[in-house]
């Protein structure tokens, strides 16, 4: 690589120029404005100021300036450098605000002019745009000078701290003179950050586009020289070796590090440099010093914090009770003006968010996450203002949530600003002074608490949770497997212990015990080796343990599982030994720290050890506190049970709910049963409080469901606490009531108050983490509400927040609550957003898995709950292309899990569909497919093999009845016709009717097992249902019924028990006629029904064809109206036979009753001699007229009626005809599948060869699961492209861009939208005119940021953040 000749040639005016960093970024061409310019705007009308060598116009400003318009006159027209870096000392926000009122660069003196003038080159960070970078760098260097000379900083502030002063120093040094060029300032920033980089990790970050995690560093000035005498010298002997190439347009100094990074890697100076850099990367702090370096980093926070936020220490606050009580009416005030808690949630954070836009990167949760939180966050601290204790335990819990958030006392500023600001707005008058006070001391206690816990507790929770994710996911090889180590706070019992861990380890390695993965296989290991492993209690405890560590950041859920695992303990006392105090929980510590000492034998260190021990205290304490109490609470509180009268038991059944609606009037719009409901829930509760103490484990699971529900119902939290306060009040006065001691009264009301403040904590607990932002959309049923909720989700896990909400080990389905509360709309959308295929360049997203997995039964829950979403369903299961291929469509068809369930099995889709009976659902697409390809290619096979028996045993029985016993057989009475007839019944009743009766006889027991069965004849007799559903099992029955009465009266049975000879010498024909003939008639009657029944049971074999099908589908849905008719001509028959028997006449044909019917009858079907009416017209007129009338009411009336009533029965049937064909055969498939072989199914799988992924597109391979298929073009005509594709990242962790966002916003919300921004104006506009009362928090804001500079931004009056134009 060749270097100019400017490299090699000294250049004594870059030599002797003020060095500059250009770390932050290439200088802006930006207009020079004198001093002289500059003084000329000093008044109202135009008023700028001078920073760190840029100008700024802050005339727009005064009237918003946080810190008054006074300061911003008195500096007007002036260089405020000085003021303006102690007013807003360290802050990025002030920064970045002003650079957008910056208007230019101050010119400098004339010799420094000069100097940037001769070497091109800015002379300070004040010259760049990236005030960030600049401030950064100011406070670096105080930092330097207040800790004597060095600083330990980390991440980008260390690149900075080592690049900046670096640069500095390679452009004053002599040995490489005329290097730097103006135009190349940032390439040559990109070069050094590049080297760097390499040096303090190892890796090219910006050459290989990985990010660089950089380590804490020790900077000193001595640490500086060294290192820029070490690069000086590597670019002094690079220019000496390095030809030039004169074609080179490149920077020298690029070049230079070019050839550092790739050529020189491992050379000395450059190993040298490393460890340089190396060396100064401070240890680990040890143990003794963390606390010391919490302290000295909360004395720091205190310094910067205003006087009201106290970051030094958290104790209890307590707000006088008038200020309480107007906090939470104003808060109650703006919620019931808001629309809902959601939009109040809302309103807060883009109050918020509005005022400080910058703060936006701090929320990496979506908005419709956030919101709530916010809400539910300000509504529990405002409903925990009168109970100090209560609000520092959920204030505590806040701080261990933030404190991998860089939480500072700006925010903190803008945080309040904001919410006074908002409530002013909202609230106007009705925002006392007093409770704007309230919320002032409120927020400021906590935005203290926040910043002490972050500082004091964050290392060790995050050192927690990085090696508790270590110790249960370390390969085996990264483990050492040895015996458990004595933790010095183990008192002496332990020490015995110890002195067998060699042995037995010893022992275990001899025995080839496998080697611990995971904490709880080294716990279990080290206790055996201890001598522990027979204390029952300490599997309790490990147990809960993973629940402890996961919660260690959750002050309330870390006291809620010490809680249950006291009660678990309670249960446990006595079996691991006599006493169950401090020395075994000390027990368990050792164990424990003996375990991750085992899992991390490399990261294990006095922060670990720390970190563990603080852990464990904090539980241990809170166990101690609760040792022993559970069982003498669970004998008080099961007296107290037992001993209520059925008196007092109402008594507290009606105290309970009127105190409780007294304290909680909006509990009445929740708990709207009937009285016996509501007496019913008392009693149950009280049953809980009981049950927690004796099956705390059944219990915590039960409330967990019961939470789950809850979430469906929208029911708020903030009642549980008033609902407990109430019960509690009225067992008190039960209890002062009755006759017992002192000290059993306050034991029973203490243990009722425990059991049953758990039991709500747990319920509160499930409710808010199961509220999620599509559950709040299901509660008010709302597609657009639903769609806004899931377009923030990763799209890896989109169908998961649909799909399922868990919390602990219960969980509760999002769209099964849709459906159970009748949200139809939002359960469509679920059901449309979940088959919408989304596709990046990488894969394609589909849920049809995660909805069938999740769900196997939701086509059957579907046609329950809402058969108005099936075919939405369907419809989302079949893809069809936008263009077509020689007028044929592609369709894929994604009907796995239609088929087949998760273990291969047949699904029970078509029988659900055909028990729906819906024939617009069998003629759906995906349907008819379905059942096609299993009809022709796998039962329809089974069906006819089936049939063909049927068919054989029919033709059997019309050769035993009609053939062989009729008077036209040929076949001469003998042995030979006598054989027949005799083997041609038996074949009919040992195997047709015995097959029959088998069968039968299966499907009731199954039916009856399962519970399939209906009550008739008023409840008092039970049939299986599928013999009053189905009319051919109906038939079967009514056959078998008919063939036993058949075999009772068999003729060939009395032959053969007859004395006249065997049947085959005296006739078998003979020997039937010759009994008697009512036997023969009954006999034949009976045989002749079974004849009927056979060919109505073989009408199944129309399902071959779906047109024969539907042929006899019709016949059989105008049967009815023929029956109809049948009854009206009988009821005409009956009326004019009495009528005519009445009438005086002789004729031969109309002599009474029965011969009257009879020939109506004969009338009315046209089965009357025609003659007889000629006779009937001279002899008997009246008997005419008579008949004539007749014939007119039954002939032309009712005869004409029947058909107009078959004609409209055809109509309606007909356009569902195909579908109640395939109705029928969907049934028969569900009906024979049972009896398809499991070879057969499993071929049939294998051919269809659903596992292999379908193309979309000729190479676009898309998801597995369907058939294709080629439709007809017109079939379904498509202009809209299914799938939905997206650019950008494809990682599955991110969410669908910005356009899936818009394109679920209708006119409605955009209007909605610009409705609110309305009124929100006109509400601040109002708000300002009548004074607003927000005038004081800026006015007292700006003269905190204008005296001790702590808070950062140019915030306005009005607690917003305005943008500097």
């Amino acid at each position: 690589m060749s270097l100019p000749d400017a490299a090699l040639r000294p250049a004594p005016e870059a030599a002797s120029a003020a060095p500059a960093s250009p770390w932050a970024g290439a200088a802006r061409r930006m207009p020079l404005i004198s001093p002289e310019d500059l003084g000329g705007h000093g008044t109202r009308d135009s008023l700028w100021v001078a920073i760190r060598g840029k100008v700024y116009d802050v005339t727009g400003y005064l009237a918003k300036h946080p810190g008054g318009a006074a300061i911003l006159l008195q500096y007007g027209g002036r260089d405020a450098t000085e003021v303006a870096t102690a007013a807003h000392r360290g802050s990025t926000l002030a920064a970045q605000l002003m650079k957008e009122r910056c208007i230019g660069r101050l010119a400098a003196s004339s010799q420094q002019g000069a100097e940037t003038r001769s070497t091109g080159a800015p002379s300070s960070l004040g010259d760049f745009d990236d005030v960030h970078s600049a401030l950064a760098s100011v406070q670096l260097a105080s930092e330097l000078a207040e800790d004597e000379g060095e600083v330990v900083v980390s991440g980008e502030q260390a690149l900075l701290a080592v690049a900046d002063p670096l640069y500095r120093l390679l452009r004053a040094d002599p040995r490489l003179p005329g290097v730097f060029k103006q135009e190349s300032l940032t390439e040559m920033a990109l070069a050094l950050r590049q080297f760097l980089s390499v040096a303090f990790s190892g890796v090219d970050g910006m050459t290989e586009g990985l990010p660089v995690e950089l380590p804490s560093i020790t900077v000193s000035p001595p640490l500086i020289e060294a290192l820029a005498e070490e690069l000086s010298a590597l670019l002094s002997e690079v220019f000496q070796r390095t030809p030039r190439r004169p074609d080179s347009s490149t920077d020298p100094l690029l070049d230079a590090f070019q050839v550092l990074r790739e050529e020189l890697r491992d050379h000395p100076r450059v190993l040298a440099f490393r460890a340089l850099l190396q060396a100064a990367v401070p240890p680990p702090p040890a143990a003794d010093k963390v606390c010391l370096m919490a302290e000295r980093d909360l004395a720091k926070a205190a310094a910067a914090a205003s006087e009201n936020i106290d970051v030094k220490n958290f104790g209890e606050f307590v707000l006088d009770a008038q200020s309480s009580e107007e906090v939470q009416s104003s808060w109650a005030a703006f919620l019931e003006g808001a629309a809902s808690r959601e939009a109040a949630g809302e309103a807060v954070f883009s109050a918020l968010v509005d005022s400080a836009p910058n703060l936006r990167g701090l929320f990496k949760t979506p908005r419709a996450v956030m919101a709530p939180r916010f809400m539910n966050g300000l509504s529990s601290i405002v409903a925990a203002l009168g109970e100090p204790a209560e609000l520092k335990v959920f204030v505590e819990t806040l701080g261990f949530r933030h404190v991998d958030f860089e939480v500072t006392v700006p925010h903190l500023a803008l945080f309040q600003d904001a919410v006074l600001a908002l409530l002013g707005s909202e609230l106007g008058a009705r925002l006392t002074p007093g409770a704007r006070k309230g919320w002032r001391m409120a927020l400021d206690y906590i935005g203290g608490a926040l910043i002490h816990v972050r500082l004091k507790y964050g290392e060790r929770l995050r050192t927690i949770a990085s090696s508790w994710a270590i110790a249960n996911s370390r390969d085996t090889s990264a483990v050492e497997a040895r015996p458990a180590e004595d933790d010095e706070a183990v008192c002496s019992d332990l020490e015995a212990a110890e002195a067998k861990v060699a042995s037995r380890s010893a022992k275990a390695d001899r025995m080839n015990v496998q080697v611990p993965r995971t904490f709880v296989e080294m716990f279990r290991f080290n206790s055996m080796v201890m001598g522990f492993s027979s204390h029952t209690w300490m599997a309790q405890v490990l147990d809960s343990f993973e629940a402890i560590v996961e919660n260690a950041a959750n002050t309330q859920r870390l006291q809620e599982e010490c809680d249950v695992l006291s009660l678990h303990l309670a249960q446990c006392r006595g079996k691991g030994g006599s006493q169950q105090g401090d020395m075994e929980l000390q027990r368990f510590r050792a164990v424990m720290l003996a375990s991750l000492r085992s899992l991390l034998p490399q990261d294990w260190s006095s922060t670990h050890e720390t970190a563990w021990v603080w852990l464990w205290e904090s539980v241990e304490q809170r166990l101690r506190a609760e040792v022993g109490k559970p069982a003498s609470h669970e004998r008080a509180l099961e007296g107290f049970i037992v001993g209520l009268t059925e008196g007092e038991k109402g008594q507290l059944r009606r105290g309970l709910y009127q105190r409780f609606f007294a304290v909680a009037p909006k509990g009445q719009n929740f708990f709207k049963q009937s009285t016996t409901r509501l007496h019913f829930i008392a009693d149950r509760v009280v049953e809980m409080t009981l049950e927690m103490y004796r099956q705390p484990k059944k219990m915590v699971e039960d409330m967990s469901a019961l939470g789950l529900r809850h979430v469906a119902y929208g029911i708020p939290t903030d009642l549980f606490p008033p609902f407990v306060a109430a019960f509690v009040e009225v067992v008190r006065d039960l209890v002062g009531a009755s006759g017992a001691a002192a000290g059993e009264k306050a034991t029973v009301e203490e243990s009722f108050r425990w059991s049953l403040g758990l039991i709500s904590r747990i319920l509160v607990r499930t409710i808010t983490e199961g509220s999620t932002i599509v559950m709040l959309a299901i509660n008010v049923n709302s597609a657009r509400q639903l769609r806004r909720a899931v377009v923030h989700a990763p799209r890896g896990s989109r169908a998961a927040w649909m799909l399922s909400v868990q919390v602990g080990t219960e969980s509760i389905s999002p769209l099964y609550s849709a459906l159970e509360r009748g949200s139809l709309e939002a359960a469509g959308a679920v059901l449309e957003d979940l088959l919408t295929i989304r596709a990046d360049r990488d894969r394609y997203y589909y849920g049809a898995d995660e909805l069938f997995a999740r769900h196997a039964d939701v086509v059957n829950r579907l046609i329950l709950d809402a058969p108005e979403l099936l075919p939405k369903l369907f419809d989302g299961l079949v893809w069809r292309a936008r263009t077509t291929e020689q007028g044929r469509r592609r369709v894929n068809y994604y009907l796995k899990h239609l088929l087949q369930t998760a273990d291969g099995e047949f699904a029970s889709t078509l029988r659900w569909l055909a028990k729906a009976n819906n024939p617009k659902l069998a003629c759906h697409p995906i349907v008819v497919l379905l059942s096609e390809t299993l009809w022709g290619r796998l039962v329809n096979r089974t069906f006819l093999l089936h049939k063909s028996w049927f068919i054989f045993t029919l033709l059997v029985f019309i050769l035993a009845q009609a053939v062989l016993s009729g008077p036209t057989m040929r076949l001469q009475d003998g042995p030979v016709r006598g054989w027949a007839l005799v083997v041609s019944r038996s074949i009919i009743y040992c195997f047709n009717l015995m097959s029959l009766l088998a069968r039968l006889c299966r499907r009731c027991v199954r039916a009856l097992r399962a519970g399939e069965t209906r009550r008739i004849l008023g409840g008092s007799v039970r049939l299986p249902s599928f013999l009053l559903e189905d009319w051919q099992e109906s038939f079967s029955l009514l056959l078998i019924v008919v063939l036993c009465l058949m075999l009772c009266l068999e003729p060939l049975l009395r032959c053969i028990s007859s004395d006249e000879g065997s049947i085959f010498d005296v006739g078998a024909v003979s020997c039937v006629r010759s009994q008697s003939r009512g036997l023969l008639v009954a006999y034949s009657a009976a045989s002749a029904v079974a004849m009927g029944l056979y060919f109505l049971l073989l009408l199944d074999l129309a399902a071959v064809s779906t047109r024969l099908s539907a042929f006899v589908l019709t016949c059989r849905h105008v049967v009815p109206e023929v029956l109809l008719f049948l009854v009206a001509v009988g009821f005409a028959v009956l009326a004019f036979s009495c009528a005519v028997a009445a009438l005086s006449q002789s004729h031969e044909d109309f002599r009474g009753i029965p011969s009257s019917a009879v020939s109506f009858a004969r009338i009315a079907f046209r089965m009357f001699n025609r003659d007889g009416y000629d006779s009937m017209q001279r002899r008997e007129p009246a008997l005419y007229t008579a008949v004539t009338f007749f014939v007119v009411v039954a002939g032309i009336f009712l005869g004409n009626l029947l058909v107009a009533q078959l004609n409209a029965a055809f109509r309606s049937v007909h356009e569902d005809m195909d579908g109640f064909a395939r109705l029928n055969r969907a049934k028969l498939i569900a009906a024979w599948m049972p009896s398809v072989s499991a070879r057969r199914w499993k071929s049939f799988l294998a051919q269809l060869r659903l596992e292999e992924r379908l193309e979309f597109n000729d190479g676009d391979v898309g998801m597995a699961g369907g058939l294709q298929m080629f439709e007809p073009a017109s079939a379904h005509p498509t202009t809209v492209e299914s799938i939905r594709r997206f650019g950008g990242s494809t990682s599955p962790e991110s969410p669908w861009p910005e356009e899936e966002a818009g394109a679920g916003i209708s006119e409605e919300d955009r209007f909605d939208k610009l409705e609110r921004t309305l009124e929100k104006a006109m509400k601040r506009k109002s708000s300002r005119a009548a004074g607003g009362g927000r005038g004081d928090g800026g006015a007292r804001r700006g003269r905190r940021l204008g005296t001790d500079g702590s808070s950062s931004g140019l915030v306005s009056s009005g607690g917003s953040v305005t943008s500097l134009r």
